[in-house]
């Protein structure tokens, strides 16, 4: 299973992006942090690439960073944070614990990646009911057997 999210407001606090699974009629909206258009240079190793780029912290006055684009394996992993298992992110390069979960506004996420509705300028609302539903298709497709891959566009 390919979902694939694609970036396309690029504010100084947030990002907003679409999210559609491949093959499906799921869409929803994404609300990450600010994108500093973290790209892997051509015939850059991943481990130069993870040396070179590393997270920023959220801290007044820095916001944190939106992972680098690229393509990612998740699984659904437990999180002490939200007490229950959510999509997480791994490989991404200079980035450690990276969710797909829950959250409103940029101050809920510190670099994972919330879903929802974008209905309101820098929010996305629904969240916890959108997450279940691509909570939903991730479980139905661990179940086969089938990888799951997380794809981060411009």
């Amino acid at each position: 299973m390919i979902i694939l999210i694609k970036r396309k407001y690029f504010k100084k606090d947030y990002t907003i992006g679409s999210l559609t699974i491949e093959g499906t009629s799921f869409k929803c909206d994404t609300l990450e942090p600010r994108d500093r258009e973290l790209r892997r240079k051509e015939n850059e190793s991943f481990e130069d690439f993870a040396t070179r780029v590393k997270k920023v912290k959220a801290q007044t006055p820095t916001l944190p960073t939106a992972i680098p684009y690229g393509t990612y394996w998740t699984h659904m992993r437990m999180s002490t944070k939200f007490r229950g298992f959510r999509p997480m992110l791994y490989g991404v390069a200079g980035f450690l614990g990276i969710f797909i979960h829950e959250g409103n506004t940029p101050g809920d996420t510190k670099g994972c990646i919330l879903v929802g509705e974008n209905r309101e300028r820098g929010k996305v609302l629904n969240s916890r009911a959108t997450l279940r539903f691509l909570m939903d298709y991730i479980y139905k497709a661990e179940e086969v057997g089938e990888p799951v891959e997380v794809v981060v566009k411009a």
